[in-house]
């Protein structure tokens, strides 16, 4: 099942790490807009104790939200080295293929 972009558990407890994201002011209005938004849903269902959203959590879920995502397209993480490597070697191969499928196009 898809994870909701609007968190019903959040996971408030595991550690974080600090970044910097740049991005055009259009995104960064939006984010401002789904952290005033989720703010109102939280009231709505009565957590009045939730910690306010900021543009920061919101990117923080999107992220989670898209890895998990992303994990279910490629059937999970690769757990070794070697694994990692033979899932990049993979999708050279598919590139390769898709760039000589163009120049027979042509």
């Amino acid at each position: 099942m898809a994870a909701s972009y609007y968190p019903i558990d959040e996971d408030t407890e595991s550690p974080r790490v600090a970044m910097t994201v740049r991005m055009p002011a259009e995104a960064r209005e939006r984010l401002d807009f789904m952290a005033d938004l989720w703010n109102a849903l939280d009231l709505a269902r009565g957590k009045t104790d939730s910690v306010k959203w900021k543009p920061t959590s919101v990117i923080e879920r999107l992220v989670t939200v898209g890895l998990k995502g992303f994990e279910a397209q490629i059937g999970g993480w690769p757990e070794t080295d070697e694994t990692r490597a033979a899932m990049i070697a993979s999708a050279e191969k598919v590139i390769e293929r898709l760039k000589q499928a163009e120049k027979l196009k042509k």
